[in-house]
This record gives structure tokens, C-alpha cells and sequence, in this order.
């Protein structure tokens, strides 16, 4: 068992508008609480060369979590502003696995299976709650001692919010590595390699009904060396891992 607080962010508190164009506002509320959270957790973990679980079922229940609500200002200008939730509740399983699928290619798994619910009446809205899911997978082809081929995908499943919900989301990322000797490596990626990263919001209220596309343009090629000074231990190709997500 555990109880944890958490204060809000600075740019949650800050009051001013932030005019991210002429019909889309933002700004903060400094009468934010903190967030308070009383979470219990049972854990299981089994480990065995070279592979190993980790199960996490847990409850949590947060009181003031801080959400995003978004307001009518005119027939065509909304203000986004963050209020306290009166609560909400999740439990679920959370869980990490790795191993080796080839003798060259192994796997890190993780991620969260979880039902969540949250009472929104402190901001008009009505109690919603859904089933979703996030995870993340990292695969290393490793074809010789001195070089490794790594794609890594993040998940992330339908999410509710008191006024609506978020679509899924999933992006890729690619990395290269070869040791050129024991101390100079040479480093490949591509961030978002299919140009995913977007995200697709629904806002469903009395006042207000619309839809907010976010692409975020993350696409990037890198190639560039690493070189170590002053280390006496050579790094091993399996210790690369990039993660531009």
C-alpha cells in the first residue's frame, strides 16, 4: 500500500492565455489541488536466464487529479484550462517480460491492461469509465558480435476524458548500432518511422461538439558516432538501446 501526492505542474498554474492560434486558447488555473493517490498493489516476478516476468494487479483511487476541460468563449474561439476531478479509480494488471524469441533476437515486453473510471461532476460531466491498455515492445536482432538491429513500438489505447475520449495511438522507432571498435560506435535511427504520432481528441458536451488533430512532426533521420573517454570497460552491442519516442 501506498499514498502518494503530487503538486501540479507549473504551466498547470500559470493563469495566463496562451493564444496558440485566434480560435484555440489555452491557459492554467492556479486554484489547482494536489493530487492525492492511494494505490495497493501485489506483484509476482520470476526470473530464469534469459528470461523474466513481472505481474503487477493493482487499485489505485486519486482525489483533485488534474484534467483538461475545454470551454466556449465565442461561436468560434474555446478555452482549454485544467480543473481537479473530483475522482477517479483504475485497477488493472501491469506487466514486463523479456527473453529470446532466436538464439539472435530477443524481446522486452511491457505494458498496462487496466479498467479506469472517473467522476467529473466537480466539472459538468458525468461519470465515465472504459477498458484500455498501453504497451511498449523493443526487438534486438543482434546478426553478429559487434552489430544490433533494434525496432521499438509504443501502444496506447482509446482514452476517456470528462468530455470525450482520445483515439489509439502507436508509433515505431528504428535503430542501428555497429562497434566500430571498443570504444567508437557507430549510430543509425528513425524516429516515427511510419509517421503515426498523431493524435485524434473527441469533445462531446452540451455546448460543444468537435474533433482536435495534433500531428506531431517527429520524423527524424540520425547517423552520427559515439566515442567513449576515459572508460576502461568496452561497451557490449547489446547494452544500445534508442528510443526516440
Amino acid at each position: 500500500y501506498s499514498r502518494r501526492g503530487e503538486l501540479p505542474d507549473a504551466e498547470d498554474v500559470n493563469p495566463y492565455t496562451d493564444h496558440q492560434d485566434v480560435q484555440y486558447l489555452r491557459a492554467g488555473n492556479p486554484d489547482l489541488k494536489p493530487e492525492e493517490t492511494d494505490s495497493f498493489e501485489f506483484g509476482y516476478l520470476y526470473e530464469t536466464t534469459p528470461r523474466s516476468l513481472d505481474l503487477t494487479a493493482y487499485y489505485r483511487r486519486t482525489q483533485n487529479g488534474v484534467t483538461d476541460i475545454t470551454t466556449v468563449l465565442s461561436p468560434d474561439v474555446t478555452l482549454t484550462t485544467k480543473q481537479n476531478l473530483l475522482s477517479s479509480r483504475s485497477g488493472g494488471l501491469e506487466f514486463a517480460a523479456s527473453g529470446h524469441l532466436l538464439p539472435k533476437l530477443d524481446y522486452v515486453v511491457s505494458g498496462n491492461l487496466y479498467y479506469r473510471q472517473i467522476d467529473a461532476n466537480t466539472v459538468g460531466a458525468d461519470t465515465r469509465s472504459n477498458v484500455s491498455y498501453s504497451a511498449k515492445t523493443i526487438l534486438n536482432f543482434k546478426p553478429t558480435a559487434t552489430d544490433t538491429l533494434q525496432l521499438i513500438g509504443n501502444f496506447t489505447g482509446k482514452r476517456i476524458t470528462p468530455q470525450g475520449y482520445n483515439d489509439p495511438v502507436s508509433t515505431y522507432n528504428l535503430g542501428y548500432s555497429h562497434q566500430l571498435r571498443g570504444d567508437l560506435t557507430l549510430v543509425a535511427t528513425v524516429s516515427d518511422l511510419l509517421n503515426s504520432q498523431k493524435t485524434h481528441s473527441h469533445i462531446q458536451t452540451a455546448a460543444l461538439t468537435g474533433d482536435v488533430y495534433r500531428h506531431q512532426q517527429g520524423r527524424v533521420a540520425y547517423v552520427g558516432l559515439t566515442y567513449l573517454i576515459g572508460s576502461t570497460k568496452k561497451p557490449k552491442a547489446g547494452d544500445f538501446q534508442y528510443d526516440g519516442g
